[in-house]
């Protein structure tokens, strides 16, 4: 059942619609496994948030993935993104879930 839904809710999460999208962000979010690096549902989620055009999906998707040396990168770089709402969320999420001393000056 996990399977299956996860199926459909990654072809939605390049859906034409923006909150489509935004609903299948946070219904992935969930079926997320932080231990493997090689899950599916981890990387689409990644992919969208570094290279999706809405503003809202990204910023759903740095409020919701699992942090992991897999994602950190990924997270980091948001810091850096066009839109200051996704910029602003993205160190929020760093400062919550993460503790910033792990960090290098190059991150």
């Amino acid at each position: 059942l996990l399977d299956y839904i996860s199926d459909i809710l990654l072809v939605r999460l390049n859906d034409r619609y923006v909150l489509v999208r935004v609903q299948a962000a946070m219904g992935l979010s969930y079926l997320q496994e932080p231990r493997d690096p090689e899950c599916e549902v981890t990387n689409a989620l990644m992919w969208s948030m570094e290279n999706d055009t809405s503003v809202d999906v990204r910023r759903c998707l740095v409020q919701n993935i699992v942090f992991t040396q897999h994602t950190l990168p990924a997270v980091i770089e948001r810091t850096r993104d066009v839109s200051d709402i996704v910029r602003r969320c993205a160190f929020l999420a760093l400062s919550e879930k993460s503790t910033i001393r792990h960090l290098t000056i190059k991150q």
